[in-house]
């Protein structure tokens, strides 16, 4: 399971819960990982997460997907795009090799979006990372772009949030919160100094990422 959906179901409130990470995706149920196990040691193929999820949590239907407003919930998509475009251009430019993001992300062929995972139905179609690989190979995208576009999106990260609890001002978290979560805690976490430093000069971000990562940790074993 990905950083943003463990996240995603941490700050639902769901806990007790463990990822078998030791197993090859043709070992998991159904073939496909990831495989949630419960705490009544019951394991969950990808397929019956989210269904098991809205039953655990037995939780009416938000309305707006937990966002503040329509203008909110519009505003996200966007946030989204960013996400899935300049900085993860960037994660892509500068750390091309497998190497901590291998270890959040559970690689799947066909890959999924992060969210696709977590939600029933799935969210409008997104472009960003469906269409990054394509984009890098086939366009003349020169470093020095890459680059202005992840700190651009960087600062406007930081500034958004400022310091509120949530993005875009929810009262409680979001999807979006959990794709934030997955983005930022791997950039504060790689090895390039160029991308991580960006991160931690923003200690609005820093602080943000410390306490939802501790949630994470306390719902996960």
């Amino acid at each position: 399971m990905d950083q943003s959906s463990s996240a995603y179901l941490a700050l639902r409130g769901l806990d007790r819960l463990s990822i078998r990470s030791d197993i090859a995706p043709e070992g998991a149920l159904d073939a496909r990982l990831p495989n949630l196990q419960l705490p009544d040691g019951q394991l969950l193929p990808a397929r019956l997460i989210p269904t098991w999820a809205e039953e655990m949590l037995d939780e009416p239907e938000k309305s707006l997907e937990g966002y503040k407003d329509q203008e909110a919930l519009d505003e996200s998509r966007a946030w989204v795009s960013l996400l899935e475009n300049d900085v993860h251009a960037a994660l892509l430019f500068y750390q091309p090799q497998p190497s901590y993001v291998a270890s959040l992300v559970t690689v799947q062929q066909p890959p999924v979006r992060p969210l696709e995972a977590i939600l029933s139905p799935p969210p409008p179609p997104l472009f960003g990372l469906n269409t990054i690989f394509p984009a890098l190979g086939s366009s003349h995208i020169s470093p020095a772009q890459i680059d202005a576009k992840y700190r651009a999106a960087i600062a406007a990260l930081g500034d958004r949030l400022g310091t509120d609890k949530w993005f875009l001002g929810s009262s409680d978290p979001t999807p979006l919160d959990a794709l934030v979560f997955a983005y930022v805690h791997t950039l504060l976490h790689t090895a390039n100094h160029i991308v991580r430093m960006e991160v931690t000069r923003r200690v609005n971000l820093v602080g943000w990422e410390l306490r939802i990562r501790a949630l994470v940790s306390a719902a996960f074993k």
